[in-house]
């Protein structure tokens, strides 16, 4: 399934219903934004966003306002070169990305998976899948049915539902992005896990003789036999020991 990036991801939501996600109370709590980020007061010189001076504030709008009117917002929004909304777009971009962080909204959604029994170790077990390249695809997953409505409910409460724990369209479009953006981010970490883990064992492998040999000036000293063999579990044990830990799924 293709991606969509988030700062477009955020604008398609936006132009498909004005008040979202901005005016949502539950988004807002979460962003500790009020309102739609390019607002400003030219006279006061105040903007929503206190990074952004009044006139980048102002570039955002207009790069907002044309992808609203665009006859196809998506290629507008990346559209290549500078052209007259490139300072808004620019501005835009780094601030979603920024931004994201700080909501900790990744973490939100790790802890939503992690209940709902869609924690990727955890599909990875129940699909029977024993190495990286094995990592199924969303679809394959079914992680999507299990964890959208959740994920809905805890980013914009009540406005999410139009009858009863039916999702509201452009929300359900919105969510289905992030679900994308975090599975793909999921099978990035399973394939760094999995090299970080070869590359211990293999130090491990590298150092084991020298790790093992016993000392020669010992009154107990005692040639290795070419026989002797370590078993496969204690060299694991040893790794695990050396330090193979797992990145967390929020890190990017």
């Amino acid at each position: 399934m293709p991606t969509t990036p988030l700062s477009l991801a955020l604008v398609e939501l936006w132009i498909a219903d004005p008040a979202l996600p901005w005016s949502n109370p539950v988004w807002q709590s979460l962003t500790h934004i009020p309102g739609v980020p390019w607002a400003y007061d030219r006279g006061r010189g105040v903007t929503c966003v206190a990074e952004w001076t009044v006139d980048k504030a102002q570039a955002v709008e207009a790069f907002m306002n044309n992808c609203r009117t665009a006859e196809d917002p998506a290629e507008h929004f990346a559209a290549k070169g500078k052209d007259d909304d490139h300072e808004g777009r620019s501005a835009w971009n780094a601030w979603v990305k920024t931004s994201w962080v700080k909501w900790n909204i990744n973490k939100l959604m790790d802890c939503i998976f992690e209940e709902s029994g869609c924690e990727p170790h955890v599909v990875m077990a129940r699909l029977k899948c024993k190495i990286s390249d094995d990592f199924p695809r969303m679809e394959a997953a079914q992680v999507k049915h299990v964890v959208s409505i959740k994920l809905a409910d805890a980013l914009f409460g009540d406005d999410t539902f139009t009858d009863g724990t039916f999702i509201v369209s452009s929300i359900m479009t919105f969510i289905t992005a992030l679900l994308v953006l975090t599975w793909t981010r999921y099978r990035k970490v399973i394939k760094r896990q999995v090299d970080s883990i070869h590359k211990k064992f293999q130090e491990v492998e590298d150092q084991w003789p020298a790790m093992t040999a016993p000392e020669p000036h010992a009154s107990n000293y005692k040639r290795p036999h070419p026989s002797d063999s370590v078993s496969e579990p204690d060299k694991k044990k040893l790794c695990h020991e050396a330090g193979a830990s797992f990145i967390k799924y929020e890190d990017f």
